[in-house]
């Protein structure tokens, strides 16, 4: 688990050495955004802790808590800070071209589609939570370490495709989103009250209070993250222009792509 720390550490030091030399050009980066970035950094290193890990490793309830940390609510954070808003301003025009062509590549737009992205978050967890994955990580630290990446890749992948600020290139309209958020969040529900009543995990040594608390830390904790998305998904629609309402989803990344180049 140290190699993903330091990895995510890294990520921290590069979007704050990234702000940095906006400024230093002359070109004003929101200290709010750099404070919004460093504490989900600061979320992640905490939720892998070795203090919180060997806690979650012994206890359902702590390892929900966890969850929620590392895969929810630091990916709010990480995303509403707006790193790739940032990384098209920091790199060159021709890097910046090279971005925006990933970014455009159809597997890359698969994935990042708002359905799929709620598929692999919400689809994961079922998979963890209702089959004996969760005990076989406990004593295999190659797949727990799968697992906890899984975590961050699909809380910030679900954040970013349904509500991300950032640009992205054909992003469905918003009613097809709020439809993905309010279905996942359904589904989402559907999980926590499902392992709530079959106590799932199954897993030796725990209570069925301790397996009902983590379902409940679930269900609340998970909504309270799903809330924000929601309170963001409104305030776009509500700040949409009625006239260019059906611009196409590239034109914003275009647009990103020619401030990051000085062009305007």
């Amino acid at each position: 688990m140290i190699i993903l720390r330091v990895l995510i550490a890294l990520i921290g030091v590069a979007y704050l050495m990234a702000a940095w030399r906006q400024r230093r050009h002359g070109t004003s980066w929101p200290v709010s955004r750099t404070a919004l970035f460093i504490g989900g950094i600061v979320t992640l290193e905490f939720g892998l802790s070795p203090q919180l890990m060997h806690y979650a490793h012994d206890d359902v309830h702590m390892h929900m808590f966890q969850h929620l940390l590392i895969g929810m609510y630091a990916p709010l954070a990480l995303v509403f800070a707006r790193p790739m808003t940032l990384l098209l301003k920091t790199l060159t025009p021709a890097q910046s071209r090279h971005v925006v062509a990933f970014l455009a590549n159809r597997l890359v737009r698969l994935w990042c589609h708002p359905l799929t992205s709620a598929v692999f978050n919400v689809g994961g967890m079922a998979l963890l939570y209702l089959t004996g994955l969760y005990a076989l990580q406990l004593h295999t630290p190659s797949l727990s370490l799968l697992v906890h990446l899984h975590f961050i890749v699909a809380g910030c992948l679900f954040t970013w495709a349904v509500a991300g600020p950032d640009p992205a290139p054909h992003r469905p309209s918003l009613s097809t989103r709020f439809a993905v958020l309010v279905s996942a969040m359904a589904c989402h529900a559907v999980l926590g009250k499902w392992m709530y009543f079959v106590e799932a995990p199954v897993i030796a040594g725990a209570t069925t209070m301790h397996i009902q608390h983590a379902a409940q830390w679930m269900f609340y904790g998970g909504e309270l993250a799903e809330a924000v998305l929601v309170f963001v998904l409104v305030r776009q629609w509500l700040a949409k222009p009625v006239t260019g309402a059906h611009q196409a989803p590239t034109t914003a990344l275009s647009a990103e792509r020619r401030s990051s180049m000085g062009v305007s």
